[in-house]
């Protein structure tokens, strides 16, 4: 006879009413989000509350009149597969099992019921708090990078490692799945390392853009923590087509994913294509699986930012096919093995697809409604292509941000703008395909028009009258 619990530290249980997934189970060891029933989802903050024996479980599920044996059975069978659930020795508890269920009954009665969030519309998703938060420590990096949408480089301030330990506290708290830490180069954040000590082994999983050439075997030591996961830059399998965006770097970064691989952190490679390496998307992957990355994501070139200047390098149509056809092929040889991604930029879906609808008349995105972002001074934003718009911060790290992300501060990104409100968009053929018109505050950062046509909506209905 074993007790049945769940590892709080692992897992994240989160109810979000206002979205087509509103109960997930979330591994922050992974990354993997797992869709859960309601009967499910009781069980599993049952058990996460209380370490229960198959036999109480089922006492306690039918005092609920909830005795739903295959349910229960279908939840265990899933449970041991994808191990939420822990088998412990059985413990005697010095209350009667009477008393134990009614003392969790607030957390469960709280956790089945959070509060929702104010939206302009009743047809946009919102979670109940941000899924995802990603935070620019600072704007500073060590490299030039040709392509770099943010202008990363320049000086900036930094605050102090406390505020920043604060603020993620807050996160946690919150449910938060997932800290996405960009820039900026993040290991030019100077306490960084304080950051990271805070975050080992928490309740949340940690994702780190780096170029790759400023982790130390120091900083390596902490980035073993299970809920960690690196993700590094790499365009190229020789140095000249690494730096033809980069500049430099080439020997550094391959040095640092051989020292990721020979002590088991979790790494990813994310690669930019271009058509000054659209030859090298085998070599990468191959190299991505020598070194044991745990997937390898391929990127178009966005005609964003620093890369206005680079139309010469920008992928036509014609090439955006080729590298799907390739990249399709590349996934049938390898998936068993690795991961391999791209945003077909011919077939637009965004990252949060399971929650958008691209025939919806109403205009939202991630931003806002799963999603938040801190910019190094504190202040938050929906998102980072909102940082250059002072109109769009929403508040600091200093304050309470579940009751900013309940409040109608963000209506704007929650309804309030409709397709007919885009006067191109709305003529487009591809309204009902394109998703990138979801996105304003992309045309906002590249043209200064929040109700503007997003850069790439060229390729999207070049491609519509092709195939047409």
């Amino acid at each position: 006879m074993y007790s049945l619990s769940i590892d709080s530290s692992r897992w994240i249980l989160r109810r979000d009413p206002l979205l087509n997934e509103e109960f997930i189970a979330y591994d922050v060891y992974t990354g993997d989000k797992y869709q859960l029933s309601s009967t499910s989802f009781l069980i599993a903050l049952l058990l996460r509350e209380v370490p229960l024996s198959a036999e109480q479980l089922k006492r306690v599920l039918k005092s609920l009149n909830l005795s739903l044996n295959s349910e229960l059975h279908s939840f265990l069978e899933l449970a041991e597969k994808i191990e939420l659930i822990l088998k412990l020795p059985p413990k005697s508890s010095s209350k009667p099992f009477s008393e134990i269920i009614p003392e969790i009954a607030g957390t469960l009665r709280d956790e089945l019921n959070p509060p929702l969030p104010k939206r302009a519309d009743p047809k946009v998703p919102v979670a109940s708090s941000p899924r995802t938060v990603e935070i620019h420590l600072t704007h500073q990096c060590n490299m030039r990078c040709l392509h770099c949408v943010y202008d990363a480089g320049k000086h900036s301030d930094q605050l102090p490692p406390g505020d920043w330990i604060s603020f993620l506290g807050q996160l946690i708290d919150l449910k938060v799945t997932k800290v996405i830490f960009s820039g900026g180069e993040p290991f030019l954040y100077k306490s960084f390392k304080d950051v990271l000590k805070y975050l080992e082994g928490k309740r949340i999983r940690v994702e780190i853009l780096t170029n790759g050439t400023l982790i130390t075997d120091e900083l390596m030591d902490i980035l073993k923590s299970p809920n960690f996961s690196i993700v590094i830059s790499l365009d190229g399998t020789t140095p000249e087509v690494h730096h033809i965006l980069r500049l430099w770097g080439y020997d550094v970064v391959t040095s640092t994913i051989e020292r990721l691989s020979s002590k088991g952190i979790e790494f990813h490679i994310t690669s930019v294509v271009h058509k000054g390496n659209l030859d090298e998307i085998n070599n990468l992957v191959e190299l991505a699986l020598k070194h044991g990355a745990r997937s390898i994501n391929f990127l178009a070139l966005d005609p964003l930012g620093r890369a206005k200047s680079l139309p010469h390098l920008v992928l036509s149509r014609e090439d955006i096919k080729r590298l799907s056809s390739r990249i399709s092929e590349l996934k049938e040889i390898y998936s068993k093995y690795i991961h391999i991604g791209f945003l077909d930029p011919l077939q637009p879906s965004y990252k949060d697809g399971s929650e958008l609808d691209p025939e919806s008349e109403v205009i939202y995105c991630s931003a806002g409604t799963t999603r938040i972002t801190a910019r190094w001074d504190g202040k938050l934003f929906p998102c980072t292509y909102a940082f250059s718009g002072e109109e769009f911060a929403l508040g600091t790290i200093y304050e309470n941000l579940g009751k900013i992300w309940l409040s109608d501060r963000l209506n704007l990104f929650r309804g309030e703008v409709k397709l007919k409100d885009l006067k191109e968009c709305f003529a487009c053929p591809a309204r009902n395909v394109c998703s990138l018109k979801v996105c304003r505050l992309r045309p906002y950062y590249d043209k200064g028009d929040f109700f503007g046509t997003p850069s790439g909506c060229e390729v999207i209905r070049s491609s519509l009258t092709h195939s047409g």
